[in-house]
Order: structure tokens, then sequence, then C-alpha cells
């Protein structure tokens, strides 16, 4: 990946992003999903210690510098909160992966019978 840039920029265009927060600057995290098309910004909160934790992101400070309209809406999320919107994405690639290969079956299963 270069220096502000994302591995995942085409899954970013159109689309919430969650940010993990650490590392780089919050204003730095949301330029990056901003420049790649993010929708919405959300912030996940790491704080382990304080699993509830949110603070204000001050959307102000987001808003266009040059002419103060507003800008991608970002938010910060607690990692709690976090925790249980990924254990969804789980579940739902599961359930794709399962679909995935009932799909694969029954096409494996069709062709086999036009075969027979």
């Amino acid at each position: 990946r270069e220096k502000g840039g994302l591995d995942n920029s085409a899954e970013v265009n159109g689309n919430v992003v969650v940010i993990m927060r650490g590392d780089i600057s919050f204003s730095e995290k949301y330029d990056i999903a901003v420049n790649a098309g993010a929708v919405a910004v959300l912030i996940a909160n790491n704080n382990g210690d304080k699993p509830d934790e949110v603070f204000h992101m001050g959307q102000k400070e987001y808003d266009d510098r040059n002419t103060g309209e507003k800008s991608v809406p970002l938010a910060m999320i607690s990692l709690s909160t976090w925790l249980k919107i990924s254990d969804l994405f789980d579940v739902a690639d599961k359930i794709n992966a399962d679909k995935a290969e009932a799909e694969a079956e029954a096409k494996g299963g069709d062709e086999m019978d036009a075969g027979v």
C-alpha cells in the first residue's frame, strides 16, 4: 500500500467505511476514505478498557475546509459496537460461502445429469 492510500480503494467507493482508531490522525483517516469515495466514515474506538466509549468527532472540523459546506458524514462507534458489526460480517461471509458451495454442488449435479 502506498503511504496515505488504501489496499481496498475499489471496495470503499460508494460505501460506508469503518476504520479502527490508531496509527494516524482522525483527519488523515477521514481524508483517505473520502478521497477513495466513501459516503460516510465511522471511526471504531479501540479502547478495550472502556469498550462502550465514544466521543464527539466534531463534524464541522471535517466540513469542506474552503467553503464550509457539509461533507461526508463522520462518527465514532464504540469497540463493543464494532465487534457486534464484525460478527454480522462473519455470519454474512459464512452464509455467502455456504450458498456458493451449494450452488457449485447444484451446478455440478446438473452437469453430471446432462452427461447421463
